[in-house]
């Protein structure tokens, strides 16, 4: 039971959250990065999404604009989950 509750109260906080998003972008206020907002300097995610959506159209100078290093984190989460997908692949081989 206890579950469930907790499982509700995710679940509403959630629905909150994506409601005071939704009323921001239509009031016209949109959402600006916290960390600009307050320091006045990009924070090390903005320009993320935009360089991204350059890459899918293949614009390499626009998204090398809005961020730099947008081409890091995949390498660097592979290079994380790389030890986990060897151990899987190779988990059977070595059981001989």
């Amino acid at each position: 039971m206890n579950r469930n509750k907790k499982m509700k109260q995710e679940i509403t906080a959630l629905f909150l959250i994506i409601g005071i998003f939704i009323i921001l972008q239509w009031s016209g206020i949109g959402w600006h990065c916290p960390f600009h907002s307050i320091l006045g300097i990009p924070c090390p995610g903005c320009g993320f999404t935009r360089a991204w959506q350059e890459i899918i159209k293949f614009n390499l100078v626009a998204a090398l604009y809005y961020h730099p290093l947008f081409w890091l984190p995949p390498i660097v989460t592979f290079i994380m989950y790389m030890p986990i997908i060897f151990l899987l692949v190779f988990r059977n081989t070595t059981k001989k």
